[in-house]
């Protein structure tokens, strides 16, 4: 039975068999052109669990596409499963993974990786294939357009940026400042299950100041001196400026205060 031969145009040229050199040459170069070393990608699918959880796995498309023998563009398609880098070293990790859209690197291995990627330990090569995309790891942050959440390190110093929230979580967090510490906000709390401690030889408050009235409400205790400019009202009666009735002559008391 006789066999179909393809019609699709090959990368043979008329000179390639011009000589031994041209025939010898473009053997060469068929052999190369399957092999992969690295090619810019951009992801069409990201599989992670989200959260932290161990790195996952996205599908990409080279951006390079090839070309038949006539020149006519050809799609590579999609390579699916292709681990990304995470940053990490033991548990520490900087998590920043891959979104559809993003552009990166696909750096190949030039052996099947399948059996390491299943089971993460020193394994031998899951077949003979060599140099193929199928064994590719992806490295992000290639050709990319401007973020709108970063860490930027420049001379002027670190700014972190967040169009969201910044959530800071651990056991003990401290700031440590030679000169000063600044927030600014239109509205800022703090709230402690136990206690909050300021100490400074000067602690000054530029506002109005209302104490006692949430659900963690009480009395307040001052070890100094008060000083006023202004008026200070005890339950309802001036401190400056009341009277007090039943008054007597003399070394009498008078009675409490009426207003």
């Amino acid at each position: 039975m006789s066999q179909e031969r393809s019609k699709a145009p090959g990368q043979r040229r008329p000179q390639s068999d011009a000589n031994q050199f041209s025939a010898i040459s473009f053997v060469i170069k068929q052999y190369l052109a399957g092999v992969r070393t690295a090619m810019p990608v951009i992801v069409r699918g990201v599989r992670n669990a989200g959260g932290i959880e161990p790195v996952g796995t996205v599908d990409v498309e080279p951006l390079v596409s090839q070309l038949d023998g006539t020149g006519k563009i050809v799609s590579h398609g999609i390579i699916y499963d292709m681990p990304y880098l995470r940053m990490q070293g033991g548990t520490n990790a900087i998590i920043i993974d891959p979104e559809v859209g993003d552009i990166g690197l696909a750096v190949v291995s030039d052996r099947d990786v399948s059996n390491v990627k299943s089971t993460r330990k020193v394994s031998a090569p899951g077949s003979n294939r060599r140099n193929h995309f199928s064994d590719g790891f992806y490295f992000g942050g290639f050709l990319n357009g401007n973020p709108a959440q970063y860490i930027q390190f420049s001379t002027e110093g670190i700014t972190l940026v967040s169009p969201t929230a910044i959530k800071l979580q651990a056991p003990n967090i401290s700031q440590e400042a030679t000169e000063s510490i600044s927030n600014t906000a239109p509205t800022i709390s703090d709230t402690a299950t136990q206690s909050v401690n300021l100490s400074a030889p000067s602690i000054g408050l530029d506002g109005a100041l209302t104490q006692g009235k949430g659900e963690n409400g009480g009395d307040a205790n001052f070890g100094g001196a008060i000083t006023a400019e202004k008026e200070i009202t005890g339950n309802g009666v001036p401190l400056s400026d009341h009277e007090h009735d039943k008054v007597q002559p003399g070394d009498g008391n008078s009675g409490k205060p009426v207003k």
